[in-house]
């Protein structure tokens, strides 16, 4: 429905009224990838892969550091290339990871479903919202983002564990890492998650699965203004 009017030089100026208002409203949906995996199974896909890249990346970082310390200029070149391209491809991937909850809820997208982007939004908010209140009690959270948080630990605290391998490799853990990633397992944990072991027969294995896990991004002694 809409008003109509003519102001001085003969235009005509139309109000349309709104109609359709947003109204927010408590549901409960839930999203059962028996029937078709295609979308779990792709963005897994993705996942992996990018997980392959940052680890020949992490890789290719070694042999940077063993290039530099030879002073061989030809392979500390070649290395320099294979760690820019293998962080490209795995920032390409995050990139196409990121955009995939963003389809699910475009109305012309071939995979739309309203209720996954629900879940996933929700999920995500909660998840950042218990990390602020871990932060809280131990140090200063500084922003809150949909995929992260920023925040600053005391200096005291215990920031990266390194242990040592039979293989005389070391492996060193973020301690702040683990200890939230610890905190969304128990909170988010699929204790009846189903993956399809016998196609002909429908048979199905239920294990428990949580594939979501924070990253380190630091630690940085400043911060930039748009991150205060």
């Amino acid at each position: 429905m809409g008003l109509a009017r003519r102001d001085l030089h003969g235009k005509k100026e139309a109000h349309k009224r709104v109609v359709d208002k947003p109204i927010t409203e408590v549901r409960e949906a839930g999203i059962c990838m028996r029937e078709n995996s295609f979308y779990v199974d792709t963005v897994r896909s993705f996942r992996d892969r990018r997980y392959e890249y940052k680890g020949l990346n992490k890789t290719w970082k070694g042999k940077l550091a063993e290039a530099k310390s030879s002073g061989n200029s030809m392979k500390i070149q070649e290395a320099q290339d294979m760690v820019v391209l293998y962080d490209s491809l795995q920032l390409a991937h995050k990139c196409i990871l990121n955009s995939f909850y963003g389809y699910v809820m475009r109305k012309g997208a071939r995979w739309y479903s309203m209720e996954m982007a629900g879940v996933v939004t929700y999920t995500g908010a909660k998840i950042i919202q218990n990390a602020r209140l871990l932060v809280e009690k131990i140090g200063r959270p500084l922003e809150l983002d949909t995929d992260g948080i920023w925040c600053v630990l005391p200096g005291s605290f215990p920031e990266n564990f390194t242990f040592k391998t039979e293989a005389a490799k070391k492996l060193t853990v973020s301690y702040p890492c683990v200890m939230l990633n610890v905190d969304v397992a128990r909170n988010n944990t699929n204790d009846q998650y189903q993956t399809l072991k016998d196609p002909v027969n429908k048979l199905y294995t239920t294990h428990s699965e949580c594939s979501i896990e924070f990253e380190v991004d630091g630690p940085y002694k400043a911060t930039p203004r748009s991150h205060v």
